[in-house]
């Protein structure tokens, strides 16, 4: 609980649970038991408040030890439960900078003396930076719905929308 304390989560901000055990069982075994580690943590968590941010476990059993070894020293420390906390931040520009020479620059990045402004109001416009990184899915379409409306549009067949009229009573 210190490292949570200590960088203090918000809702934004995920946790995903890596749950190990090692290797004197059988596979499946011990992903069914880093899973329960993991779901244990994971409950402690929510009881202790961090209900509201989205923690998610994960079961990797013997696969991945933290100690490529054997014996009891290297066993205890293969049963675990890492805690990966995401945190994503829009770190807005030092403006301006004028480090690099004008000109034409093919590097396909934003330019160290230009576009500061941009820059700086689309990460303050941001609401969620994690989609700076990855965007979100997107749901399942009607597409033959979307190019009916597209040839109605085209064609001049479009219906204008009818005003309700609400009685007051």
């Amino acid at each position: 609980m210190t490292f949570l304390e200590t960088v203090q989560p918000n809702g934004r901000d995920s946790i995903r649970l890596e749950g190990h055990a090692d290797e004197r069982a059988s596979e499946q075994y011990n992903v069914e038991l880093a899973s329960r580690r993991a779901e244990q943590v994971a409950a402690f968590l929510k009881e202790a408040g961090l209900g509201d941010l989205t923690i998610t476990a994960v079961a990797f059993g013997e696969t991945v030890p933290a100690v490529p070894s054997h014996g009891p020293a290297a066993w205890r420390l293969n049963r675990r439960v890492e805690l990966v906390m995401e945190r994503y931040l829009v770190t807005l520009p030092a403006c301006p900078d004028w480090s690099r020479q004008s000109g034409t620059d093919f590097s396909n990045q934003p330019h160290s003396n230009f576009g500061c402004a941009t820059q700086s109001n689309l990460g303050m416009m941001v609401a969620e930076p994690k989609d700076l990184v990855s965007g979100r899915t997107l749901a399942p379409a009607d597409g033959v719905h979307q190019a009916e409306g597209i040839v109605r549009y085209r064609t001049g067949k479009v219906v204008e929308l009818q005003e309700q009229k609400v009685d007051a009573q």
